[in-house]
Order: C-alpha cells, then sequence, then structure tokens
C-alpha cells in the first residue's frame, strides 16, 4: 500500500471512540491471508484512515466484534448495511451499502477507461478511497 497515507493507529483505547456510522469502508485480511493477516483498516466518511492488526497486538478482536459481529477471527455474515468486495487470497473490502456503487465504480476505473484487474486494486483501494471519500 502507499506509504504516503497517514494513519491512525486502531488500538484497544481508541477503537470505541470512533462513531460506527461514520466508517463506509472496511478493509481486513482474514489470519493465514496474503499482506498482513490481522489488519483492519476503517476509512471514515471524510477521509480519515484507521489501521490496526488483532493479530500483532494492537487491538483485541473482541473489540472490532463489538462494532461490526461479522469482523471476527473469520469474516462472518454482512448485515444488510454492508457489500463486501472479495479482493483474493482472504482480502476484503466491506463498503457501506450507501457508498458501494459509487466507490465501486471509482474503484473499477482506469485514467484510460479500462477495468483494473484484480491485483491492482488491491493495491490502490486505499488510495483511491481516500481521494473518493476525502473529497466529498
Amino acid at each position: 500500500m502507499n506509504t504516503d497515507i497517514q494513519m491512525i493507529p486502531l488500538q484497544n483505547n481508541n477503537i470505541l471512540t470512533i462513531k460506527k456510522e461514520e466508517i463506509v469502508i472496511i478493509y481486513t485480511v482474514e489470519g493465514g491471508g496474503m499482506g498482513s493477516p490481522g489488519e483492519i483498516i476503517f476509512v471514515l466518511k471524510n477521509g480519515v484512515v484507521y489501521q490496526g492488526n488483532y493479530i500483532y497486538g494492537d487491538l483485541d478482536v473482541e473489540h472490532t466484534s463489538s462494532l461490526f459481529p461479522f469482523l471476527e477471527k473469520k469474516l462472518g455474515k454482512l448485515d444488510d448495511n454492508w457489500k463486501m468486495i472479495d479482493l483474493g487470497m482472504k482480502n476484503y473490502l466491506i463498503i457501506r451499502v450507501d457508498y458501494f456503487e459509487g466507490y465501486k465504480q471509482e474503484l473499477l476505473k482506469c485514467i484510460d477507461g479500462h477495468f483494473l484487474p484484480q491485483k491492482v486494486i488491491l493495491s490502490n483501494w486505499l488510495s483511491l478511497a481516500i481521494k473518493y471519500f476525502g473529497s466529498k
């Protein structure tokens, strides 16, 4: 991922202060997945990004699952407020339904109008999210 993006550490002491309704995208990597297993990233409506990892000890999975019951060690069934894009290799983007179609179209676009392959989406979703939500 783009290292120029500033992320606020997502930890036990701040996760419950984030207003659930402000979160528009959740990125998660299940245990055993490629990338950083246990990673959770929240993108807020204003483009602010929180990042933590329940495997590496940043936060307890119980805190994430208290906000979103589908965010346990293994991704569970989403409620009707969320839709998922499976990025492959146990990497998932979970997007609030209200923003799903608009963001998905942004995600699938390329400068020359071609659709992006899955591996490109995996490495660029966050910078696109910040651009998309930060401009609203």
